[in-house]
């Protein structure tokens, strides 16, 4: 892992989806909400918490991050660079990389899915229209 922490404030954005991916998050506390675009709503596909990493699997696809991460609570993360991942996955066995390659595309293809036709994580009254008018803003 590199030195030191990144943290974040609530409604922080940690990156935007199509962004160019150079760090994994590896989050230590608090919560981030992840959105992925579907026209022009935002559609919460996940929360991550203590010990999830964001943007993982961005070396092993395109090198951009596929959703948008924003933190809901004051957020400690520990940046781990594309780089450093990438040598770790280095040492794994000849077939890990592939299998892992083929699960993130099978799980992004189901976000992409799940995006297409709304369907979301939240309830609308935990993902109220005030919020994701304000997070539009936020992730322009």
């Amino acid at each position: 892992m590199e030195v030191g922490n990144f943290n974040y404030k609530a409604k922080d954005v940690i990156f935007k989806e199509g962004q160019s991916a150079g760090k994994v998050y590896e989050i230590s506390s608090g919560e981030v909400l992840c959105l992925k675009w579907n026209k022009d709503r935002l559609v919460p596909i996940m929360i991550a918490r203590k010990g999830d990493r964001l943007g993982e699997a961005t070396f092993i696809r395109n090198g951009k991050y596929n959703y948008s991460a924003v933190a809901l609570s004051y957020t400690e993360t520990n940046p781990i660079s594309i780089q450093t991942y990438k040598a770790e996955f280095s040492k794994s066995p000849e077939w890990m990389p592939a299998l892992l390659g083929i699960m993130a595309s099978r799980l992004h293809h189901t976000m992409d899915l799940l995006t297409e036709n709304r369907i979301g994580i939240l309830s609308e009254q935990e993902f109220p229209p005030a919020l994701e008018i304000e997070l539009k803003k936020l992730l322009g």
